[in-house]
Formats: C-alpha cells, structure tokens, sequence
C-alpha cells in the first residue's frame, strides 16, 4: 500500500497546481476510500481476529495520513481558500463540490492518531477565517 501511496497518489497530486491539483486530490481520495473500504471487506475475516487495537480501514486511513495527506496539506489548504476566494468574488469554479470533499478530508484526518492534532483547525480554519475578514 506505501508504494502505491508513494509511486502512483503523490506523483500524480504533486504534478498539478491549482484547480487541477484539488481535482487529483479528489479523485485519489475518492479512489483510496473505495480501495481501503474493499480491503477491510476482503480481510474481514483478520481484522476481526487478528488486529485488535486498530481495525484494518483505520491502518489504511493512518497510511493515507502519514503518508500522502502530511506532504500535501499545506498546498491543499492555500488551493482550498483560493478558490473559496474565488467564489466569494462571483466566480463559480466549485461544480464538483470539491471543497466540501476536501474539507471532509481534513476533518477525517483528524480523527486519527496522535489525537487533538487539530488539522482543520490549525491548517485549515484559522487560516480561512483570516481571509474572511
């Protein structure tokens, strides 16, 4: 799953800027939920008897976290509120709710280990509050 992660995901999100960068990150988070969802009911079996302190989805989640979603944050932020700032100046650039997708993301990265990291907050939210004013 790494090499995936490394070879295919990052490579294609690191090699586009701007809107077509949110646009990659959608659709290789798109494609990791249906992947780690089809793992966890493959191995069902293991992860009810095998992994007991964290079940095999959140391992995949944990994956997508420390591997994909820590190097690209702080791009996906600034191309976040740029395009929120775009729509709050008339232009309609958000057709494939891609903000909501992403804002989702980081709200779910969150919830993972270490606790109270404070993502959306911190990296997100304080930054698009700022913007606002």
């Amino acid at each position: 799953m790494e090499k995936y992660f490394r070879e295919k995901m990052i490579t294609g999100i690191k090699s586009e800027h701007g809107i077509n960068f949110l646009r990659e990150f959608t659709q290789v988070s798109t494609k990791f939920d249906i992947m780690n969802t089809w793992y966890s009911k493959f191995f069902s079996y293991l992860d009810m008897h095998l992994f007991s302190k964290m079940k095999l989805k959140d391992r995949g989640l944990l994956k997508f976290k420390t591997i994909l979603f820590e190097g690209v944050k702080k791009e996906l932020a600034e191309v976040l509120l740029d395009l929120i700032n775009s729509e709050r100046n008339g232009f309609v650039a958000d057709e494939e709710n891609m903000i909501s997708q992403c804002v989702k993301v980081f709200i779910e990265m969150d919830k993972l280990p270490p606790a109270n990291t404070r993502l959306y907050e911190n990296d997100f939210e304080a930054k698009l509050l700022e913007d606002a004013r």
